[in-house]
Parts: structure tokens; C-alpha cells; sequence
């Protein structure tokens, strides 16, 4: 909030507080509710057709985060990575013969993209893939079966991250 106004009206004297609004979201709760409603009317009414749909979240190590905290540009080329992991999955569950899961066409693709962009090397990739837990996560288990229930989780989407 960027503070507020007291209003006092000069003839019974009532008075009324009137918020300043940041126009942003995430710093002002009251502006992104407001932001976070327009979202999901527009993705409710325009953005989506009345089929189910699901809501896929790709997590990488922490150890490799610092790679694109710092190297902003690299987060459309990580995106992409998530897309093509999806894409060559949903290839396999298709027909065409690819192996390996989700999680595993992921983290391929993002050892490949860090690969190509020499922030990593080979022993490092053995490293993490030796671990236990390595980090690297797709969780794809919330689904919509309506409109409504997409509206739901693409609120969700747009909610502050801290």
C-alpha cells in the first residue's frame, strides 16, 4: 500500500479512509486481489476451453538455481526445457517410442541446456545424478476438470511467490 487520504465530508462530518493503491502486484494486497480476480475471470472466459486441464510444476536442484538467478536470460531457454520435456512425454504417451518419465526428460533437457551453455560439466551432471534425490521434480497431480476448478489453480499461478 502506498498509504491512504482521511476524507471528511464538510457537511455531516463523517469520515472515510481512501487507500492508495501501488498498482502493482505482490507489494499491495489490495491491488493483487483485485489483479488476481481480473486473471482468473479472463482465464476462465477467454484463455481456456471446457476440458480438463492439469497444472505441471517443474523444479530444479537448488544447487543448479544459482545458474539462473544470476543469468536471467537463461530462464526463457529453462522454460523451453520444461516444454520439450512435455512435449517428448506426451509424445510417448502417444505412441511413439520414447522411454523414460517426465522428471527424466526434464532433467536431460536442463543438463543439456547447461551443458551447451558451458556453466557445467560432465562431472557435475554425474554427481548430481548419483544422488539419491536429485533434485529435479515434476509434479503434475493438480487437475481441473472445469472451468471454474482452472480458474481456481490459475489463481493459484498468480499468487506472490514470498
Amino acid at each position: 500500500m502506498c498509504g491512504f487520504a482521511r476524507i471528511r465530508c464538510p457537511d455531516c462530518g463523517e469520515e472515510r479512509l481512501l487507500m492508495f493503491s501501488c498498482k502493482t502486484r505482490r507489494f499491495c494486497p489490495s491491488c493483487h486481489s483485485k489483479r488476481r480476480e481480473e486473471w482468473g475471470e479472463w482465464i476462465r472466459e477467454e484463455l481456456l476451453l471446457d476440458v480438463p486441464h492439469r497444472q505441471v510444476v517443474f523444479t530444479v536442484p537448488k544447487i543448479l538455481r544459482l545458474f539462473f538467478r544470476f543469468r536471467r536470460k537463461l530462464l526463457n531457454s529453462l522454460c523451453l526445457s520444461a516444454v520439450q520435456a512435455l512435449v517428448k512425454f506426451l509424445h510417448t504417451a502417444t505412441g511413439l517410442e520414447l522411454n523414460g518419465t517426465i522428471c527424466d526428460l526434464f532433467t536431460h533437457e536442463v543438463f543439456s541446456l547447461l551443458l551447451r551453455e558451458k556453466l557445467i560439466g560432465l562431472p557435475l551432471v554425474q554427481k548430481i545424478l548419483r544422488w539419491r534425490h536429485t533434485g529435479f521434480n515434476v509434479h503434475s497431480q493438480v487437475k481441473a476438470q472445469t472451468r471454474s476448478e482452472a480458474e481456481r489453480v490459475g489463481k493459484y499461478m498468480i499468487r506472490p511467490l514470498f
